[in-house]
């Protein structure tokens, strides 16, 4: 399990890191993600509550306020064939969809992770 971190983080992240954006309300998928990336690094170093309040909730908050209000059903899709598939269902169960980049659900993973290295199955 320790190696998954270090493994993820690298997929994540590559070799470049940006500075933490100063809203939350105009994050990029690439800058969520770099943020992603540094809130792993965080429960890697031991601070899995750091990892969460400065950067999977910042990541969140975005999410809610891009597509929380939203009437329509909201996918995380990681190619244009997954995303083609869930329009299509929602097609066919004539329902409203939109696809929206896997960001989101990844914070939201990555936080209930850390909840659990910092003790907190129930908040996971």
């Amino acid at each position: 399990m320790k190696f998954l971190i270090p493994l993820v983080v690298f997929f994540l992240v590559g070799c470049s890191i940006a500075p933490k954006p100063p809203s939350s309300a105009k994050l990029t998928p690439k800058a969520s993600y770099d943020l992603i990336g540094l809130g792993l690094q965080e429960i890697q170093n031991g601070r899995p509550q750091l990892a969460i309040h400065e950067y999977f909730n910042p990541v969140l908050q975005h999410c809610d306020s891009q597509y929380g209000q939203n009437s329509q059903k909201v996918y995380s899709a990681r190619s244009s064939l997954e995303s083609k598939l869930y329009l299509l269902k929602s097609a066919a169960d004539e329902q409203d969809a939109v696809t929206v980049d896997p960001s989101c659900s990844d914070a939201l993973f990555f936080k209930g992770y850390a909840n659990l290295e910092a003790g907190h199955p129930r908040a996971a």
